[in-house]
């Protein structure tokens, strides 16, 4: 049996009327054409699938075994299509479909899951993925189409010709130590220099910018007792008693709220790392993708601890 793959949706709407109905005259009427158009319609079909659909027994036409599988494959491409009409106004309209969004290791692990949960019940009908990782790797899913936006804080030069970015807010970097260590609340810059720290690897960004931003008031060195690879690790080696640390207000906003850690200021300093969100230059951004990338904007700066 040949089967000609040509037909049309019509045909098939066609069809299913006349079973569902019980005749070509009701569903011409249905659908406001003449019988001879269902007759076409009809004809036309048992050709393009080779095979008989209606057998008459008296005045009634019923359907044969070939033209019951047919009409229960035909009820499927329609519901198919009623679905797909669906999705693709909610698609339209900004409220389904998926979005993928990059992000470094302390924004995708502190920042953004709150923003990502909030627009989740927002928009129940979307999928949405984040993928956690250095901003380099952030930058070079982003460039790849891997992800559709992505959210980063890095040192590295970003190519404006190839990116679009915008600074959406600042994370500001605390000096923590264990919660009943000597040190007092307040300390001058210079004391910094002194203290036996736990830092990030070299390697990484985070590191790179922590260098920067203590350069900035003048410390230019100091003790470096471990070097750890997770802000996780960082703060249970704080906890310990080890050494101090600078990290994301937010990444420790727990363990200060429940007294494991001591936030120790530095007179006359506020230390911040601005928060970049980027996006590949003519990519096109799906509604809900553009909503999303938004709502990152517009709720990453409110998301911060102890500071508006």
């Amino acid at each position: 049996m040949a089967i000609d793959h040509r037909m049309s949706l019509q045909k098939l709407e066609v069809f299913c009327a006349v079973v569902e109905l019980g005749g070509v005259h009701r569903a011409a009427d249905h659908l406001f054409v003449s019988q001879p158009v269902v007759s076409a319609h009809l004809k036309s079909l048992q050709q393009r699938l080779d095979t008989k659909l209606f057998a008459r027994e008296g005045r009634r036409m019923v359907l044969t075994e070939s033209g019951q599988a047919v009409y229960v494959w035909a009820q499927e491409v329609l519901s198919r299509r009623t679905s797909l009409a669906r999705e693709l106004e909610d698609i339209a309209a900004g409220t389904s479909g998926r979005a993928v969004v990059a992000a470094s290791m302390s924004l995708g692990n502190y920042y953004l899951p709150p923003v990502l949960v909030d627009f989740q019940r927002e928009h129940p009908d979307a999928h949405l993925t984040l993928l956690v990782s250095d901003p380099e790797t952030a930058l070079r899913r982003t460039e790849a189409g891997e992800a559709d936006f992505c959210v980063v804080m890095t040192d590295v030069a970003i190519d404006p010709e190839l990116f679009e970015l915008t600074s959406t807010g600042e994370d500001d970097l605390v000096l923590i130590v264990r919660a009943r260590d000597a040190l007092p609340d307040e300390i001058e810059a210079e004391t910094v220099s002194t203290l036996p720290c736990i830092v990030p690897p070299s390697s990484l960004a985070v590191r790179r910018l922590q260098d920067a931003a203590l350069s900035s008031i003048g410390v230019h060195s100091r003790p470096m007792v471990m070097e750890l690879g997770s802000v996780d690790a960082i703060k249970q080696a704080v906890a310990a008693g080890i050494g101090c640390a600078f990290l994301s207000r937010r990444a420790v906003a727990d363990e200060l709220t429940r007294g494991v850690l001591r936030e120790v200021h530095i007179r006359g300093v506020e230390l911040t790392q601005p928060i970049l969100l980027v996006r590949r230059r003519n990519r096109h951004l799906t509604r809900l993708q553009q909503r999303l990338m938004a709502a990152v904007g517009d709720r990453i700066p409110h998301a911060r601890t102890g500071r508006s």
